[in-house]
């Protein structure tokens, strides 16, 4: 545990400040199908008749934040991961068949000149995302939004704030190795989680480094079986969330509070239908969301610089003491600390 320092209690005082006049700036980090807690996030966000000044996601952070930022319903977007259909039209096959077509695939796309280095394409994906929407474009949303993918050739962080929905979605989602790259603005680009699973900076940089920011991580510690077989998928899953965690922790300082639902969810990929299992992840982001803007609203809050809350725990105080943003950021600036 940290001592509390002096200075401390002016940085959540801001914040509290925000929550009062209900506006600030929301960031979501990737985690596939256990991003369906950030719906609950949003839910209580409209609940409580918050104002959203801004939002950056990443992966499938993007997915969900950037529906809702494009006008579409909370429950229309809750539906879409109840009923599995978000993850089938995301991975359009058992990953185990891709890799027994992986030579002919590999034929093909060197036939057609394609730029492609993964199992699946992700267009299907992309057009699904654009006709829920309407074909409507990023600059088009109800608030300022980002998409945050990497940028391989500049090996940098990159928000995309304008142009087609569904292709930089499909980019901020495309994870290596299981999808091809995508091209945007002449750049390859892949998962925005490479470098910057919970997008806090790109947030800053988007609304203003003064910007107060609601941080959303889903991505919860490793909790396996030794014993446990695991599959392809779980392998992925298992090496991506110990990334996540890893990289995540260099941001969360910089964010006002992070919402840390305990939702239960390990697998991320799963094409397995798993209703109850949704549900429950949705509600818990409801509750943990409730947790935090409640905390926030207590006297003894303000004097916590920022927290990670999960629905029926005591606050637990976090890595403090960063001083620069995300310095693989293209946008990086270094005139705000924590």
């Amino acid at each position: 545990m940290l001592r509390y320092r002096k200075y401390q209690s002016n940085l959540i005082a801001p914040f509290y400040t925000e929550i009062l006049t209900m506006n600030i700036a929301l960031a979501f980090g990737g985690g596939g199908l256990r991003c369906a807690a950030e719906i609950g996030v949003l839910r209580t966000l409209k609940r409580r008749n918050i104002k959203i000044q801004g939002g950056a996601g990443t992966s499938f952070g993007s997915v969900v934040l950037g529906l809702h930022a494009m006008g579409v319903d909370l429950d229309a977007i809750a539906d879409l991961f109840i009923s599995g259909k978000i993850i089938r039209t995301f991975i359009t096959a058992p990953v185990a068949l891709q890799v027994a077509k992986m030579p002919f695939l590999t034929i093909m796309r060197q036939l057609r000149s394609e730029e492609c280095a993964g199992l699946f394409s992700g267009n299907e994906f992309r057009d699904f995302l654009n006709n829920l929407v309407g074909h409507r474009r990023i600059e088009d949303a109800e608030f300022p939004l980002a998409i945050v993918v990497t940028d391989l050739e500049s090996q940098k962080v990159r928000s995309i704030t304008s142009g087609d929905f569904g292709l930089a979605v499909q980019a901020s989602s495309s994870v290596p190795g299981l999808f091809c790259p995508v091209r945007i603005d002449g750049s390859l680009c892949i998962d925005g989680g490479a470098l910057e699973n919970l997008p806090i900076s790109s947030v800053k940089n988007l609304v203003g480094v003064d910007a107060k920011v609601l941080a959303v991580n889903v991505n919860p510690l490793p909790n396996r079986n030794g014993s446990q077989k695991l599959g392809v998928l779980d392998l992925v899953d298992q090496l991506l969330t110990t990334h996540f965690i890893s990289i995540d922790s260099m941001q969360s300082g910089f964010a006002e509070a992070v919402v840390m639902p305990d939702h239960g969810v390990r697998g991320w990929l799963s094409r397995r239908r798993n209703e109850e299992l949704m549900e429950k992840a949705i509600a818990i982001g409801e509750d943990s969301a409730n947790s935090v803007l409640d905390a926030l609203t207590r006297r003894d809050a303000m004097r916590m610089p920022w927290q990670n809350f999960a629905p029926g725990k005591e606050p637990v105080q976090s890595n403090f003491g960063l001083s620069k943003v995300n310095p693989l950021h293209h946008s990086y600036r270094a005139d705000y600390a924590v």
